[in-house]
């Protein structure tokens, strides 16, 4: 988290794109619109189901976990975009994103989505950022 903070700060970041974990982290990031493809909301149920994780970094999880949807303020609500995948093999937590974000689009694809879906999907969205949040 410190990193992602500090890239953004240094590296004069405007918009964060991630998915799946990395889409878990950019939703604790306050403060800078973003995109999370088929994010992993619930880390600590899922990890486990791949790899074998240590009982302390589960903990860590479940502490960000519980930190995700609160004191979501306008602001992050209309700068937060969700991008979910229609097939996505491993799971899909659009419905509880819904619950939180208004702006939620889908695609035909699977979790991990081709570069065809990035051009289409993904890539206008950035530029929609950038014309009414960034640029306004």
């Amino acid at each position: 988290m410190e990193l992602a903070k500090k890239a953004i700060e240094t590296k004069g970041i405007n918009i964060v794109v991630a998915s799946s974990l990395g889409a878990f982290i950019a939703l604790q990031l306050h403060d800078i619109p973003k995109i999370v493809i088929n994010p992993c909301l619930y880390p600590s149920k899922e990890l486990p189901k791949l790899v074998d994780v240590p009982k302390d970094i589960l903990l860590d999880f479940v502490l960000f976990e519980k930190q995700t949807f609160v004191n979501i303020n306008n602001k992050e609500k209309t700068q937060t975009f969700g991008v979910f995948s229609t097939d996505d093999e491993l799971f899909s937590y659009k419905e509880e994103f819904s619950k939180y974000y208004p702006n939620i689009q889908m695609m035909e694809d699977t979790h991990r989505i081709s570069v065809e879906n990035v051009e289409k999907a993904i890539v206008p969205i950035v530029q929609l950022i950038k014309d009414t949040i960034i640029n306004k």
